[in-house]
């Protein structure tokens, strides 16, 4: 609150809905924040939501994304093509470490083959928080068949050793695993 009270006071004339964009992107970054409101401050308030617009036009937050990692990967969980089309527009923006994304994908795919797969599974069974079975079991399984998911963990769990044994470059990596995941 400390931080969205300062944009709103030095950014005293820019709609408030605009400067929460602004907060959110750049991730309540009080830096952030202050370096790019402080560019509003020779304005008088009327004329700072003007400059404001013509601040986003001119792409001085170009750098800036809603997206982070965990988008991306509940995006191809979910085979939601569309999502992971506006996040690969935005990939240089977003911190998506290859083998960030490979760690996180084999470890959701390794709980949906756990859940999905096998029919009389319980949060006791698995060793699992119930709320994340639950998660997973509502919002993560089913998208994918028994053998694309023994695939697909394949695929991920492997990736590693590719990029390690020269393979797959480091800057090639998500799209790989994107790929092979879609196909699967």
């Amino acid at each position: 609150w400390q931080i969205k009270d300062y944009a709103y006071s030095i950014a005293d004339g820019v709609n408030t809905k605009k400067l929460d964009w602004l907060l959110t992107v750049s991730s309540n970054n009080i830096h952030r924040v202050h370096s790019e409101l402080s560019k509003l401050t020779p304005f008088i308030p009327k004329e700072r939501d003007y400059v404001f617009d013509m601040m986003v036009e001119d792409d001085a937050f170009v750098d800036l994304s809603n997206f982070v990692i965990f988008d991306l990967s509940n995006a191809i969980i979910k085979k939601d093509i569309k999502t992971i089309a506006k996040i690969l527009e935005d990939i240089k923006k977003i911190d998506v470490e290859p083998l960030g994304l490979q760690v996180i994908l084999t470890n959701q795919f390794r709980n949906i083959i756990s859940v999905q797969l096998s029919p009389s599974a319980t949060a006791e069974k698995l060793g699992m928080n119930p709320k994340q079975f639950y998660a997973i079991s509502k919002y993560s399984c089913g998208y994918y068949t028994r053998e694309q998911l023994v695939e697909i963990f394949d695929v991920v769990s492997k990736c590693d050793y590719l990029l390690k044994n020269g393979d797959v470059p480091n800057d090639k990596l998500v799209d790989y695993m994107i790929l092979h995941i879609l196909s699967a």
